[in-house]
């Protein structure tokens, strides 16, 4: 090492090499200065930098030293933590296990409970079929109990009207009561006047204490809802004028050949042309069916066939059906009869409704 500086220095001091620097230094300075002076200007931005890093790096470290002292700090939390989860995951398991046992177990008694139910529940059924049939037919006694009291009903509906008619039929006969000629020969009288102002006159004839609205009612006693008082073959109208004939309850209270002969011709006149004769009676056809089929009893029969016989006028002379009827209104000059109803009952009674016109002409 030392022969190399010797022979550098002698190099130097050569004849010519001092000449040789002082051009180089001259040629070159101007150029290296500026390359210097940038290399000293990078060297410190490097220096600077190199600075900031050692700071950054200081930083990391000492972060990098507090995340040390923290994981240290904690590890003893975090591996206890860890044996404690490995020990709660083995509990875990363990539990899991004996639920699902329990949830088998549990299962089977289900499965067992249900069959036992279903069993019991047959059994039961078998038991309480009865009762429910008991309680199945009691509940249809009673929805049939109306329909079965309904004729009951009625009948008493009627039996309290019939209680109510004879009231004042014999109320009546006592206070202004006469004997039959007397009656016969009642005189006619015009009670209302104003239902004979009607364009079209509809009499009811034998009304009693039945009257009908739209109706002139009649009857041979002065009753308070009767608008003329006459005997039913003595009518005080003018012939061809009555636009509709009507009677209740009252062709069976003549004898037929009365019928035939004068009642029926006399009303006959009364009608105008195509007028309407009415009538509602006892139909004998329907009751003596009833009677032999044992619907209804004997007393009931006769007391419709005969009448209920309990004063004056409460008789029956004859008794008719929906045909004998209809022949006889042809027989005495009505046309197109019709039956409107049969076998309709009205209390104990079975009775029919039938109508007929008078010929145009």
């Amino acid at each position: 090492m030392g022969r190399v500086k010797d022979g550098l220095r002698r190099l130097t001091k050569a004849p010519g090499v001092p000449q040789a620097r002082h051009l180089a230094e001259r040629s070159v300075t101007p150029y290296l200065r500026s390359e210097l002076q940038q290399l000293r200007v990078d060297h410190a931005l490097t220096v600077e930098r190199l600075s900031a890093l050692e700071q950054k790096v200081d930083g990391l470290l000492g972060s990098f030293d507090r995340l040390q002292g923290s994981v240290d700090a904690h590890m003893p939390t975090v591996l206890n933590a860890i044996a404690s989860t490995n020990g709660t995951a083995r509990l875990l398991t363990r539990d899991t296990e004996g639920l699902r046992v329990s949830l088998s177990d549990v299962r089977r008694d289900i499965e067992e409970l249900a069959t036992q139910t279903s069993t019991a529940s047959e059994a039961i059924r078998w038991e309480i079929r009865p009762h429910l049939d008991t309680l199945s037919w009691l509940s249809q006694r009673v929805e049939a109990i109306p329909d079965e009291f309904r004729p009951h009903i009625d009948t008493v509906a009627w039996l309290i009207q019939r209680v109510e008619t004879v009231r004042a039929e014999m109320m009546h006969e006592l206070r202004y009561g006469q004997s039959p000629e007397a009656q016969i020969a009642v005189e006619p009288k015009i009670i209302n006047a104003a239902r004979l102002a009607d364009a079209a006159i509809r009499l009811n004839l034998g009304a009693g204490h039945l009257a009908i609205d739209g109706f002139v009612n009649v009857d041979m006693r002065e009753l308070p809802s009767i608008d003329v008082v006459a005997s039913i073959d003595r009518l005080p109208f003018e012939r061809r004028t009555i636009a509709e004939i009507f009677s209740s309850h009252t062709r069976e209270h003549f004898p037929e050949e009365e019928l035939r002969r004068k009642l029926l011709p006399d009303w006959i006149g009364l009608l105008r042309p195509g007028g309407t004769f009415r009538a509602i009676v006892p139909d004998l056809e329907a009751m003596t069916k009833a009677y032999a089929n044992g619907e209804t009893s004997f007393e009931t029969l006769r007391a419709v066939t005969y009448g209920g016989q309990e004063y004056e006028g409460d008789f029956h002379f004859t008794g008719f059906t929906p045909e004998s009827m209809s022949k006889l209104l042809v027989q005495s000059g009505l046309q197109q009869p019709e039956v409107i109803a049969s076998g309709r009952p009205n209390g104990d009674c079975l009775e029919f409704e039938i109508s007929a016109v008078k010929p145009s002409s």
